[in-house]
């Protein structure tokens, strides 16, 4: 996505804030950076925490047309979703855009932060700045029988929370 809208024909400042624990997307940025020196990444890569994000997003904000947030892909189970540290990290977004799995472990998983984000996102209702949540398959594999259950779950999903969900999939493997 940050490649995407940092090239031709958006050319957006776009920046990505690595929050989670794993830090995948700025250690990889690293390799990128030693493998190909020769020309700089179409856009930059943080290494935060969530006071660090809270400290400088008025600076990223001013200096970037888009703000990618990576934060851990799951949930502190014995917290509420007022302390989760995906709440606190969510305070600075506008848009969350979850990915669906298929498989039925990845759907109870994905529906539980989904459940945290909508309760952030009522909480902020009132404020100036509303969350909006999307969802879209992800791994997707045609002609696999639980990527149809999941097609089937999500029509469910929709239809009782109202969550959008993106029009085209992301395939497990591109070719």
């Amino acid at each position: 996505t940050a490649t995407a809208l940092s090239q031709a024909p958006f050319n957006l400042k776009v920046c990505v804030v690595d929050l989670d624990t794993q830090k995948s997307i700025y250690d990889q940025r690293q390799l990128d950076i030693e493998a190909y020196d020769h020309a700089p990444p179409p856009y930059e890569v943080f290494d935060l925490d969530t006071k660090q994000l809270q400290a400088q997003i008025v600076d990223l904000d001013l200096k970037f047309d888009i703000i990618l947030i990576d934060t851990a892909g799951k949930l502190d189970t014995d917290k509420t979703a007022e302390h989760q540290e995906i709440t606190k990290a969510l305070m600075f977004a506008d848009y969350l855009i979850l990915p669906f799995v298929a498989g039925l472990y990845n759907v109870k998983a994905t529906l539980k932060y989904l459940d945290v984000a909508n309760q952030l996102k009522a909480a902020r209702q009132l404020s100036n700045r509303p969350l909006s949540v999307f969802g879209f398959v992800a791994r997707h594999r045609p002609k696999a029988r639980q990527t149809q259950y999941l097609f089937d779950d999500l029509e469910a999903i929709t239809a009782g929370t109202g969550l959008k969900i993106l029009n085209t999939p992301l395939f497990e493997y591109l070719t």
